[in-house]
């Protein structure tokens, strides 16, 4: 039992003695490991969720629609950051412009598809997923920590920089979308305006006409009967 021991003890210490002689070695292996593994990290796509709010304009934006909307008829609607808001998500919940967001900002790897249909197959379904991930505000009385005041919607890419490109884009998109939609709205109301007012004036015009030869008549049939008298 004796001569185990010591054997055994021995041969730890041969270990250790040999760990010490070759402490450098290990150092250098070792530190090539961690640059490795490091190096290898940080070459992986790195996914985070972003989180967007889309918020109304504030009432400064609003007051510069006050004289236009004081100018507004019944039959033309106010420009402000309620109608603004509800154009705005109407607009950009339409899948045509998150698609040809994606398309630009190459949310979907083209290089990935072989054909052309399966590729933009995949693009309509990451549009309609990014549409399912909006979500509208909740109020909640019961528990006001719960509530969410704007719209917003996540997602989860691994490029920030490509996301808020893309953010910027769709805001500049869906913001003309909804200037054009605006102008288009006004002009359609002023040509209907204006072709009733044309109907109204050959109304009258051709009122004042009826009157005119009922008129001319009536006084014909008097100088009529003025002469018979006479």
């Amino acid at each position: 039992m004796k001569k185990k021991t010591s054997d055994y003890e021995i041969d730890i210490f041969g270990i250790f003695l040999n760990l010490w002689e070759n402490k450098f070695k290990i150092l250098i292996i070792t530190t090539a490991f961690l640059i490795s593994g490091y190096l290898y990290y940080s070459t992986l796509d790195k996914n985070f969720t972003a989180t967007t709010n889309i918020k109304p304009i504030s009432i400064f934006e609003n007051q510069k629609y006050e004289t236009y909307n004081s100018l507004n008829g019944k039959d033309f609607s106010d420009i402000n950051s309620k109608n603004l808001l509800n154009l705005f998500m109407n607009s950009i919940q339409t899948e045509e412009i998150i698609e040809n967001a994606i398309i630009k900002f190459e949310l979907v790897n083209k290089d990935g598809f072989t054909l052309e249909e399966n590729y933009k197959e995949q693009v309509k379904k990451t549009a309609i997923f990014i549409l399912d991930k909006i979500t509208p505000p909740l109020l909640n009385e019961k528990d006001k920590s719960k509530n969410t005041p704007y719209w917003k919607f996540n997602f989860t890419i691994n490029e920030k920089k490509k996301w808020r490109n893309f953010l910027e884009y769709l805001e500049n998109q869906v913001n003309e979308s909804v200037r054009l939609y605006i102008i288009n709205q006004f002009n359609t109301k002023i040509n209907i305006y204006n072709i009733s007012s044309k109907f109204r004036l050959e109304e009258i015009e051709q009122s004042y006409a009826n009157e005119l030869d009922d008129y001319k008549i009536a006084t014909s049939y008097k100088l009529a009967f003025l002469k018979e008298q006479a």
